[in-house]
């Protein structure tokens, strides 16, 4: 994928949605957003994004049955589902951290 290529970033929390948008905007991006599963999939059959970035939790639709209704709209839109775990406010990176630090794998 280039930075030309579009993107959709399906987060339910607007904090979390507004700091992924600037870190992929920073890097190039074109990120459209959506805040439900249901919002993401009209924006997928209107606009067919090269990759949806999602949340694995959505409160309307799961990441998985996201995935699987995008594929019926748009059979070479990527998908990628992420859980809490994996966002920058969840490790410990993100703008609410204060400085702490999600434990690396030395101590698990």
């Amino acid at each position: 994928m280039t930075a030309e290529d579009s993107l959709a970033l399906v987060v339910g929390s607007q904090e979390m949605r507004d700091v992924l948008y600037s870190m992929l905007e920073g890097q190039g991006y074109r990120v459209a957003t959506c805040g439900s599963g249901f919002d993401a999939l009209k924006y997928v059959a209107r606009c067919k994004p090269e990759l949806i970035l999602s949340e694995a939790r959505l409160e309307d639709i799961t990441g998985r049955e996201l995935s699987s209704a995008v594929k019926t709209i748009s059979p070479a839109t990527r998908v990628v589902v992420m859980n809490s775990d994996s966002l920058p406010e969840t490790r410990g990176d993100g703008p609410s951290s204060r400085g702490r630090r999600a434990p690396g794998p030395e101590s698990l």
